[in-house]
């Protein structure tokens, strides 16, 4: 970014707003967060009644949650304390909440009850599974989520099949509940949108399962297409080389995606012989042959260390990245550049290094006069309508981050168009899974999943035209997104200072791997080879075990996420202002945020431990193997209540009153037997026989599913999260659904993901005023193609 251009903003997006957080986990304590750090007010209730959820038992991670929030104490269960809550509630604008779904009736505080008094409250409750359904009362922690979700049957990834009885893995550190904060913090902007043009406020229901799902996109679409149940046991991607892999000083992981990666990688290694064979350039030979040809790589990797190895990779712009330990992201020279780490203060004013947030800002430096954004009156607004209709965005992404985050935008009312062209095609619009087998530019299944609700218009970007025609675009719309290298918008003369002499109040979103600027700003990665900078693999390992690959790809769907809610932010800043803002988001800094909770520990001198499916401050946890063959399930006692109702049901007074179980110590002590009374009783039922059975009496449990399972689990089928869309060359296609539930709004699928150029017309008739002889002419020209 070109910093004489553009002046820097303080984040002050949401300096109108209060905030009141009424809960403790840690998804609800995330999001506040994240809307404090966009200058909201928030206001967090200690309640003296005991949360439902998994509590934070490290002090340090419960500073960095609550910075900057005002503290108030009271007791909702008196008559004084519900007085000064309904006091609080009613001059919010927001309410953040964790509940239990239903409990919130016995105090007179449902929804209704508060709406009454505050008609434009925003009500955003944050719980495991939703407000309704089978499992709507069900108690979780992030390990039966990440059973439940079936992210834990692909962790972690591409181990071998001899490897059958290690259990599945969990998603590392508090990475569920942040990323359920992340979207519960999205879900209450995109609600207070549309709030300011109804002037209506609602409910807005974020179940942490269903926010998880959209990063089993490729999972999902080999079920459906290719009858292929994905598993840790096999490589999803079709990518070789690629993993976690051992080198001289620790791990590295390697990922050629491209045919100049293959290239890059040859190099690296003195071009020796066998890698000089031409069919290895052809990716599907590539991995047909992947355990020769990680085979071959081994020797010369045992030679390599993790730092020198990725630097060489990156002089060559190949994704490789170290298998950092999360205390190495100290010394990533960018993070530093970018003032990532920050002095936090303790609740004994100790200092202590902090995260910042992942994004930088900036505004037009005095923008020219043009076009204004265009108002909307409340009187636009009807009842049932989609929180962002009438926001219009362009999205110029590709592969992933850019466009789940439009997508994400477009599931809830926003227009968005897709700029593309067959001069340069995504890469998901060349892989698979097709329906039958038939590869098509219109098939791909992934694709598709990640571009529905949009529009597309093909523009030959390499063309004066087509880059005008684009601007002619962004002049009437609101949004713009891309996730190109850095530098690449500028080279077109896309950038947001060039942006901004067309639209001075265009909001503009670049997601990128290492940020727009800095010393690593051109480093390349993908989601997974992030993992590997920001510790995460490290921590997604069998207790003492070796670093694994996670199940879900999640620098890209997070950063996605803390986009949309930087753009609803931005949004809720121009209608104040008047002005437009840069947003500027780094992948790698999303990656850290995901495991906050250990990266302060490790990064303040902690000592960084490998727990598997385990969490030290319960009193007990633990996974297992039930009836039926290669099934499993996650059970939680997290404190001493739900570790005796968990003895109850396995009929083990004994355990139950035994003081050994409240010393730390004796009871680790004790773990293998206690493991094994809970595996004998696993062993003689199924999987949802022990759910149900645990969760009868409130204790945490939750199988392991697969996709096949995930598509049949009936809080997902009651609550008609998996949508069915007709696409007109695929047929019926089976999606995720929209990721929150607003009262009285759409929660539907706009419509099937467009094929190659489908509105081109459309669009550049009913936005341009375009004849059909012009873009015909154009057409002719490669400028629209």
């Amino acid at each position: 970014m070109d910093r004489e251009q553009h002046s820097q903003t303080e984040v002050t997006s949401l300096a109108n707003l209060t905030v009141l957080q009424w809960g403790e986990s840690v998804a609800c304590g995330f999001a506040a967060k994240l809307l404090t750090d966009f200058g909201a007010r928030v206001i967090l209730v200690k309640d003296t009644i005991p949360s439902p959820h998994q509590h934070i038992p490290d002090p340090l991670f419960h500073d960095y949650l609550d910075h900057d929030k005002q503290v108030i104490d009271l007791d909702s269960s008196s008559p004084s304390g519900r007085n000064e809550l309904s006091t609080l509630i009613k001059d919010a604008d927001i309410l953040l909440e964790d509940h239990a779904p239903g409990s919130l009736s016995t105090m007179n505080l449902t929804y209704d009850a508060i709406a009454s008094v505050n008609p434009a409250i925003i009500m955003a409750s944050v719980t495991p599974f939703g407000q309704n359904g089978p499992y709507s009362n069900f108690h979780a922690s992030d390990l039966e989520i990440s059973y439940l979700s079936g992210l834990a049957h692909l962790t972690p990834r591409d181990i071998t099949p001899g490897n059958a009885e290690q259990p599945p893995l969990k998603m590392p550190a508090s990475l569920v509940s942040i990323y359920a904060g992340i979207s519960a913090a999205g879900a209450a902007l995109a609600a207070l949108h549309n709030r300011r043009a109804s002037g209506a406020g609602t409910h807005v229901d974020i179940s942490t399962l269903e926010s998880l799902l959209p990063t089993l996109r490729r999972e999902l679409a080999l079920s459906q297409y290719e009858d292929i149940t994905a598993s840790r046991f096999m490589r999803v991607w079709k990518l070789a080389p690629w993993g976690v892999k051992p080198c001289k000083d620790g791990y590295v992981f390697l990922q050629v995606v491209e045919e100049h990666h293959w290239k890059g990688l040859v190099d690296m290694m003195g071009s020796p012989e066998w890698a000089t064979d031409p069919r290895y350039l052809n990716p599907d030979y590539r991995f047909q042959e992947r355990a020769e040809i990680e085979h071959l790589l081994t020797p010369w990797l045992m030679q390599q260390t993790r730092r020198t190895l990725a630097w060489e990779a990156q002089r060559r712009a190949v994704p490789f990245a170290p298998v950092n330990n999360v205390a190495d992201i100290l010394q990533i020279p960018q993070l530093h550049h970018r003032e990532f780490f920050v002095t936090g203060s303790r609740s004994d004013q100790r200092p202590y290094i902090s995260l910042s947030h992942p994004f930088k800002f900036s505004v037009c430096a005095a923008p020219p006069a043009a076009q204004a954004a265009r108002p909307l009156e409340p009187d636009v607004r009807q009842k049932n309508t989609a929180p962002l209709a009438g926001v219009r965005i362009i999205d110029f992404g590709h592969v992933w981050a850019g466009p789940y985050c439009a997508a994400t935008l477009a599931d809830m009312g926003a227009d968005v168009i897709k700029i593309e062209s067959q001069h340069r095609i995504d890469i998901h619009r060349r892989q698979g899974p097709y329906p039958n087998k038939a590869p098509g530019l219109n098939h791909s299944a992934v694709w598709n999943a990640q571009n529905r609700g949009k529009r597309s218009v093909t523009l030959n970007l390499s063309t004066p035209e087509g880059r005008k025609l684009a601007k002619d675009l962004i002049a009437q719309s609101d949004v713009v997104i891309e996730n190109f290298s850095p530098g690449v918008m500028k080279r077109l003369g896309l950038d947001y200072q060039s942006l901004c002499k067309v639209k001075p109040d265009i909001i503009m979103a670049s997601l990128s791997a290492f940020g727009q600027d800095g010393p690593q700003k051109a480093y390349v990665g993908y989601g997974p080879s992030l993992d590997a900078w920001a510790g995460l693999n490290v921590l997604t390992a069998y207790r003492d075990g070796a670093p694994n690959a996670l199940g879900g790809v999640f620098p890209d769907t997070g950063s996605a996420l803390f986009a949309v809610v930087a753009i609803l932010a931005a949004l809720s800043d121009r209608h104040r202002h008047a002005r437009g803002q840069y947003i500027d988001v780094s992948e790698l800094e999303v990656s850290i945020l995901l495991a906050a909770d250990r990266a302060l520990d490790c990064i303040n001198g902690g000592e960084p431990s490998k727990t598997g499916n385990t969490d030290p401050a319960a009193i007990h946890q633990g996974v297992y193997r039930c009836k039926d063959d290669q099934t499993w399930i996650a059970v939680s006692a997290l404190d001493l209540g739900t570790w005796k109702k968990l003895c109850m049901v396995l009929n083990r007074p004994d355990l139950r009153d035994n003081p050994d179980m409240i010393d730390p110590i004796a009871r680790s002590a004790r773990k293998y037997e206690i493991d094994q009374v809970l595996s004998d009783w696993c062993s003689v039922r199924t999987p949802l026989e022990a759910m149900q059975q645990l969760q009868r009496v409130s204790v945490p449990a939750g199988v392991a599913h697969d996709v096949p399972t995930l598509l049949q689990d009936p809080q997902l089928k009651e609550r008609g999260y998996f949508k069915t869309v007709y696409h007109p060359e695929m047929g019926d296609q089976v999606l995720y659904g929209p990721i929150w539930r607003m009262r009285n709004m759409p929660d539907c699928i706009q419509r099937p993901a467009p094929t190659l150029g489908q509105h081109n017309r459309e669009v550049l008739r009913g936005w341009l005023g375009m004849t059909d002889p012009e873009i015909e002419a154009l057409t002719d020209k490669k400028v629209v193609y």
